[in-house]
């Protein structure tokens, strides 16, 4: 597998892969992200890249060649685009493992949140949340995200918080393990 950096998902995810399924991936150093990992892939010099969905949905043509085959998704919930791809989590045969995953992995289902101040008045925060849910159904938005291959993907608060809330449940012993697998966490 391609590789691009301790802290990057092209290391992450095969390295916590190994860990749970037992799979043997090594992973190579040395490329710049998902585009050169790809490159690499097309030249024969790496066998395949581990890294999000949104991360490939560029790369249409070579998926419909099947060049680009998804083996598994590190997400707990289909895609809409690739329901057929199982999920690690399909794999896990402990709950450590799927708490381990979850860990890992909840940047999937954070995306790109919004964050504010402690101190925002709670009918601001309100105004913020129904704008958001405003936009991510407005027609032009979701073409243009279409056009460019923007995922769109929304979460609703709720979602996010009770996913923070089980974030902190997280016993000592399973953040240390993921200290030792993914060591840019610390």
């Amino acid at each position: 597998m391609g590789g691009a950096g301790a802290g990057s998902s092209l290391n992450i995810l095969p390295t916590v892969f190994n860990h749970v399924l037992g799979t043997k991936f090594r992973v190579i150093q040395g490329y710049k992200g998902t585009t050169d990992t790809i490159l690499a892939m097309e030249r024969g010099e790496v066998q395949g890249a581990c890294a999000s969905y949104g991360q490939f949905r560029i790369y249409e043509q070579l998926i419909r060649d099947g060049k680009l085959v998804f083996l598994l998704r590190a997400e707990e919930t289909p895609i809409p685009d690739i329901p057929e791809v199982p999920s690690i989590f399909d794999y896990a045969k402990t709950t450590e493992q799927r708490q381990l995953m979850r860990f890992i992995f909840s940047s999937t289902e954070f995306g790109r949140p919004y964050a504010l101040p402690p101190d925002v008045p709670s009918e601001r925060v309100a105004i913020m949340r129904a704008a958001f849910a405003a936009a991510v159904r407005d027609p032009e938005l979701l073409a243009e995200a279409a056009r460019i291959k923007m995922d769109m993907t929304y979460r609703p608060p709720d979602h996010l918080e009770r996913l923070v809330a089980a974030l902190y449940e997280t016993p000592p012993a399973l953040i240390e393990t993921v200290k030792k697998l993914v060591p840019s966490v610390q």
